[in-house]
């Protein structure tokens, strides 16, 4: 049971941003990536 649910799960989020065995060619959209960590730069948390 569990290992179904895990399964539909995975299904859910690939298909949902189009991915693995589940991509959709005819939908081209681009996942907006977070952007990533400068290192040259300090940050200050207030």
């Amino acid at each position: 049971m569990e290992n179904s649910r895990r399964l539909g799960k995975l299904e859910q989020t690939c298909r949902k941003y189009n991915l693995g065995l589940y991509k959709d060619e005819m939908k081209n959209e681009a996942i907006k990536y977070p952007p990533a960590p400068q290192y040259s730069v300090f940050y200050i948390d207030t």
